[in-house]
């Protein structure tokens, strides 16, 4: 919790369930005659290492009018979506819950308080929920709401255009962690023959971070490939099928403003003294189901 001095908070239960309601506590330490409300969201948060960012937002409402007496209690109820994301730590962000909490103050700055649900049990938001967001459904609400976070855009950078007479195809363009897919990889006749082939699977990280061009202060996203993994093929079998699997230590797909995580189903052609040639299929990654990883303490 931040932004403002509490003598007590409290969440119940400490693991909310997905799906179904949680209460929380806090109390202001000190009187605050100039409060004129309380109010309070459930916020999904995403993090990079300097931004912050709501991705999704369920308005809780106002929970106290008029000014704030010494050891108020302000009681919280909320109910996380019945598909929501687990807390997520990554390499160059992160992922959680949170109570939001915001004193408007009459001639003075806000107070904003962050309750950080550190521990959620959750399966996530469920295959049928994502491909109904990738379609553009809203029959899946709020299922799908959250859903929707983790998509993101599924067109892949210019690189991965293609290879002439190399064809790749996924069995299933939604899998969990720790899960494998099955890649079919077709090779058709070309001009020259298709040597040094690879196929795998690569997981990148997109976060904001500050820009200073032209002196001015600025936010810009930045990637880091976090995992690369390929195996090679044989150039010459027409039709193969390839086996991959996804790590389960490795961040769910998601797509925040300030964080954002991808996957793709990757082929290279590598080549001896000019640049290697790539085609890519993108793959949504949901997290494991049954239980959400712990998150940083705020």
């Amino acid at each position: 919790m931040q932004g403002a001095a509490l003598v007590r908070s409290s969440v119940e239960p400490s693991r909310p369930v997905a799906g179904e309601p949680f209460r929380s506590r806090i109390v202001f330490d000190e009187a605050d005659e100039r409060c004129r409300t309380v109010t309070a969201w459930l916020d999904l948060v995403d993090e990079s290492r300097r931004f912050r960012s709501d991705t999704a937002r369920v308005p809780l409402g106002v929970v106290h009018h008029g000014p704030i007496p010494a050891g108020l209690e302000v009681v919280i109820d909320a109910t996380l979506p019945a598909g929501a994301l687990p807390p997520l730590e990554a390499e160059w962000g992160e992922v959680r819950w949170s109570v939001t909490v915001k004193v408007d103050r009459s001639l003075a700055f806000d107070l904003n308080i962050w309750l950080w649900l550190d521990e959620i049990v959750t399966d996530g938001p469920s295959p049928e929920a994502v491909a109904g967001a990738i379609e553009g459904s809203d029959e899946l609400e709020p299922d799908g709401a959250v859903a929707s976070a983790v998509i993101g855009s599924q067109e892949l950078p210019v690189i991965y255009d293609g290879v002439p007479g190399l064809d790749l195809e996924l069995d299933r363009p939604i899998a969990r962690l720790g899960e494998q897919v099955h890649c079919s990889v077709r090779i058709g006749p070309t001009k020259k023959p298709l040597k040094d082939l690879e196929v795998g699977i690569e997981c990148v990280q997109f976060f904001a971070k500050e820009n200073y061009e032209e002196f001015e202060a600025d936010w810009t996203i930045d990637d880091w490939t976090t995992l690369s993994e390929f195996q090679s093929i044989d150039s010459e079998t027409a039709v193969q099928q390839v086996e991959l699997s996804i790590p389960d230590d490795q961040p769910y797909s998601y797509h925040g403003e300030a964080f954002r995580t991808q996957w793709r189903v990757v082929a290279a052609e590598r080549r001896k003294w000019r640049l290697n040639r790539y085609a890519g299929a993108p793959l949504v990654v949901l997290p494991k189901p049954g239980r959400g990883a712990p998150g940083r303490p705020g």
